[in-house]
């Protein structure tokens, strides 16, 4: 970090460079740096005029603020919550000032910044607060402060609108926009844009020519003072309510559950009915009250769960020669998913063979891929890449295949065989199982498999071209290479990608299993509605509850999936639905393929419909086969919809301690990432396990709710048993869940007991896992607890 000032005393222009590598954060130190160095400059008699440059060999004036210090500075603030909005509990940290940046404009100096590159946030406001703005042709800006939970803290929410107009302005805030230098000079944000060939060098000339102009002139802009672009109070006040109530807005604010959207449009029209002093002021207290409030700690830590390194794959070259870049791949099936799969490989650049079963299928197939790609403007150019065949004679020359046939284990197996005949020898063979074990998809390819490790999983999210996520399912063999060429596809195919174990489910659909088990258990053996438990996950801020995901993804696939689950983890899967879904699936009811599930739909339609007479006389027969094999006698009707967020997400809170227990996953912050970008769980709730820890506090207090939550639905509900690595956390009073430490062994000690041998079973054999992950004191748990009764 360093901050340079160099004086042409020909001119008497100050340049005033700065650097932070290698995006040009800025930091509390750094900001102090600059603006000392400004006000001394402003004193200096030697200097007439001023010129800020952030060092741009790496592309950027500066990326913003450092964001690694909102943490630290969250932590100083305290708790709070959005009542506290606009409320200030004693004196603010040193590190706000209600007008940091106003050295800029307030001298007697003209200050001009140069920019090339990247201009974001803290920086934007940086610049905003000089005199004058020049920038170059591969410049952009935007101030995306909201997506942190924050608002711009550093004058942005009064000086941008006066810039470039009220509406303009908030628009920006608000979607954080990015302007591009074309566009920023055209709404008045910059005043010169300079051309490309110039690079740094040629802007920095025009921005010290301008500074000298504006010295001569001796007529300086200051930002905050203008209002020659700014329209009167009442249209301001009216364009205000017309955002506060679009839908694009409440989208975006996820329908008001995010605060920072309100508080800009309110401290925005602050600065226009009063005054921009009392909109700095104003700016000044929701930003820190904002900086302490959940949405935005919980927004920050996915910020740093995204960027751990535990959430990021190497994406770098390969360390074995064998898998080279991928630059062609094949995709076997074109239904939605493989279609979807197909339209992300083509729009980053692969030729993409797809493989079907005949002609009809052929037609879809591609009729699917054309619909994903029909609001490109390049739709032509991508589909020029991509062959739809019968044939397997393409996949001869790919270098990644990927299988998205049937959730049926024998087809998988047969196609896997046929890639490992066809297929060149250095082709990674992938599946996008979302649900069955590698080891058992590969178990007719031991050669590809065992020997070459160049077979994983491959699992997109569905729709496959719209969702963020991608789970790269590693097994004991997967070679790293193979690993690291997909991570590195993912990044260029704009995913996000986290590398996961091998088991039924892998992290995210393992993680959410129980989401659709309790459901039906709360709907049929406590008599709630479906439909009160999907609003209130609705209300929650998940995209769609559980029946209604049911409906999306088929009840055949839910009936079918159910089934790999209850055979993987037996001892926990909870079958208390009355044989609800094979009643629905028996009388054709589907969901949305079939226009009824636990919804109905219009034809063509994708919006559901609540249908309580048609669905009632399935609910009713699955209550008395419940009944019949459980008398509990237990009731729903003091279930308030917050109990059934708890008792729907609980269980999958303790699943994830299973999964990081396993090494599955390697970090809570990767399973937060996983459940915001795989299962949309709401980002401002940062991620499933933020959640609860922020919600229980400890351990401790999660074992406690998981048992109430168990005696609520009757008791010896086994999806609700607490796991091993959540009872030993909240034994040694763990402060946060994730690994739980193990005890301490002790050899020797008299009341010692030894397991001498332990033999595997039947379901072990039948592809739990073989417990080859599963650790030593989960394995001995059951049979220790049992000695320890006799």
């Amino acid at each position: 970090m360093k901050v340079d000032s160099s004086l042409d005393r020909s001119s008497g222009v100050l340049t005033v460079s700065f650097a932070n590598p290698p995006v040009n954060a800025l930091s509390t130190a750094l900001r102090e740096r600059i603006c000392d160095a400004v006000a001394r400059a402003h004193r200096d008699h030697a200097v007439k005029a001023i010129v800020l440059y952030g060092d741009s060999s790496k592309g950027f004036f500066s990326s913003g603020a450092d964001v690694a210090e909102f943490a630290k500075l969250q932590q100083q603030l305290g708790g709070g919550s959005h009542q506290s909005l606009g409320k200030m509990n004693g004196p603010p940290p040193p590190s706000l000032d209600e007008d940091e940046y106003g050295v800029f404009e307030r001298g007697p100096k003209p200050v001009v910044a140069a920019v090339d590159g990247i201009c974001f946030g803290g920086a934007l406001e940086l610049a905003l607060s000089c005199n004058s703005r020049v920038c170059s042709s591969r410049s952009s800006f935007a101030l995306p402060e909201l997506k942190l939970g924050l608002i711009p803290g550093l004058g942005g929410t009064q000086r941008l609108p006066r810039l470039i107009g009220f509406e303009h302005g908030l628009k920006a805030m608000l979607f954080s926009t990015t302007f591009n230098a074309s566009k920023a000079k055209a709404l008045g944000l910059v005043d010169t844009l300079v051309a490309e060939s110039g690079g740094a060098v040629a802007v920095l000339e025009v921005a010290r020519r301008m500074a000298v102009e504006l010295a001569a002139s001796g007529k300086l802009v200051r930002g905050i003072e203008r209002v020659d672009r700014l329209e009167s109070a009442d249209v301001c006040a009216k364009i205000a309510r017309g955002m506060a109530q679009s839908a694009p807005f409440k989208r975006v604010s996820a329908g008001g559950a995010m605060p920072q959207y309100a508080e800009c449009v309110r401290v925005a029209l602050i600065g226009v009915e009063k005054g921009p002093l009392a909109g700095l002021q104003a700016e000044h207290v929701a930003f820190r009250q904002l900086m302490a409030s959940p949405t935005s700690k919980a927004l920050v830590h996915l910020f740093f769960a995204q960027r751990s390194p535990a959430s990021t794959p190497s994406a770098g070259k390969p360390s074995s020669s064998m898998f080279g870049p991928i630059t062609r791949a094949g995709v076997v099936g074109g239904g939605l998913m493989g279609a979807g799969i197909a339209t992300v490989l083509l729009k980053a650049g692969l030729e993409v063979v797809i493989k079907e079963i005949n002609a009809g299928a052929c037609a879809a197939a591609q009729k699917r891929v054309a619909s994903n790609l029909k609001s490109s403007k390049d739709a032509e150019k991508f589909l020029a890449r991509l062959v739809v065949t019968e044939s397997w004679d393409a996949f001869s020359r790919v270098d990644l295949a990927v299988e998205a046939a049937l959730e049926d284990v024998k087809l998988k197996q047969e196609v896997f065989q046929t890639l490992e005949r066809i297929a060149p020898p250095n082709c990674i063979l992938a599946t996008n199982t979302s649900t069955i074990n590698i080891d058992l998809v590969a178990a007719r390819v031991p050669r590809a498999h065992l020997e070459q490790g160049r077979v994983l999983g491959l699992h997109f999210f569905s729709p496959a071209h719209v969702m963020p996520l991608v789970e790269i399912v590693k097994t004991q063999s997967t070679s790293p290479a193979a690993v690291q060429a997909c991570a590195a596809l993912c990044k260029r195919v704009g995913k996000t990608a986290v590398v996961v174990g091998n088991c039924a489910g892998f992290a995210v659909n393992r993680m959410y299993f129980p989401q659709a088990q309790v459901a039906s258990l709360l709907a049929v053996r406590l008599g709630i509605s479906p439909y009160a438990i999907d609003a209130a996950m609705e209300q929650f801020g998940l995209p769609m509850g559980a029946f209604r995901l049911l409906d999306l993804v088929g009840v055949d696939i839910g009936v079918a999936v159910g089934g790999v689950y209850d055979m993987a983890y037996a001892e926990r899967s909870t079958n208390a639905d009355g044989g609800l879904l094979k009643l629905m699936l028996k009388a054709g009811r589907k969901g949305q393929k079939s226009g009824a599930g636990f919804y109905r739909y219009e034809k063509g339609q994708r919006t559901p419909i609540q249908d309580e007479a048609s669905l009632s006389p399935f609910l009713a027969e699955a209550r008395r086969s419940e009944q019949a094999q459980n008398s509990a006698g237990v009731s729903g009707s003091s279930f308030s919809g917050e109990m059934i967020v708890e008792a729907v997400l609980l269980p999958c809170v303790n699943e994830a301690c299973r999964i990081l227990e396993e090494g599955v996953a390697r970090s809570p912050a990767e399973l937060d990432v996983c459940s915001v970008f795989g299962m949309g769980f709401p980002s401002f709730r940062g991620g499933l396990v933020h959640w609860a820890q922020s919600k229980y506090g400890s351990p401790v207090r999660m074992l406690e709710r998981l048992r109430q939550l168990n005696a609520a639905c009757g008791g010896k509900v086994p999806i609700f048993a607490p796991s091993h690595a959540l009872l030993r956390s909240a034994h040694v009073s763990a402060p946060q869940i994730g690994r739980a430490p193990s005890p301490p062994r002790m050899a020797g000690a008299p009341d010692d007991i030894v397991v001498v041998a332990a033999c595997r079973t039947g379901v072990g054999r039948a592809y739990r896992g073989g417990f080859k992950d599963t650790s030593v004191d989960n394995l001995v748990a059951p049979l220790v607890e049992d000695l320890l009764k006799t």
